[in-house]
């Protein structure tokens, strides 16, 4: 819910959100975004403050913290039965639990499937939000990648 208010371009507060953290220059104002950020995400998700957030992609599922490969495209094809190959019969493969998270939802069939651009690991241990509304996460290469496309080959 919180993602689909702030973070989603339709959201009601998705442009309020965007002037504030784009406007922000003050070094300790960014500090202190950045804990606030990173406090309600390392208890949510275990986050590993990489900067460049990918749990709107995954179904609320971080890839940095939940992957012990940190693969960002589906899975390594070393699970078996649904396990991690790193972790067999302790944890279930990330993309299975994202799988069963949808499995019962229309929204699985009928959702445009990309592969998601690689992680900006410069990016590390910066604020994902301030990163994400000035275009610097990931992001912008889907955007790139979707906006050449579009463009006509001569």
């Amino acid at each position: 819910m919180v993602h689909q208010l702030f973070f989603e371009p339709k959201g009601p507060f998705f442009k309020i959100a965007a002037r504030m953290l784009t406007s922000v220059k003050n070094k300790k104002t960014i500090r202190l975004i950045t804990m606030v950020e990173y406090f309600f995400k390392e208890l949510l998700y275990d986050c590993y403050r990489c900067g460049d957030c990918y749990l709107s992609d995954l179904e609320l599922l971080c890839p940095q913290s939940q992957c012990p490969k940190r693969l960002i495209n589906g899975p390594c094809g070393g699970s078996r039965g649904g396990w991690c190959e790193v972790w067999p019969g302790e944890r279930r493969c990330l993309y299975v639990r994202q799988y069963e998270r949808l499995k019962d939802i229309e929204e699985l069939f009928s959702r445009d499937v990309a592969i998601l651009p690689p992680r900006d690991w410069g990016l590390d241990r910066t604020s994902s939000w301030i990163n994400f509304f000035a275009g610097r996460d990931h992001h912008r290469l889907r955007n790139l990648d979707e906006s050449t496309k579009n463009e006509k080959m001569p």
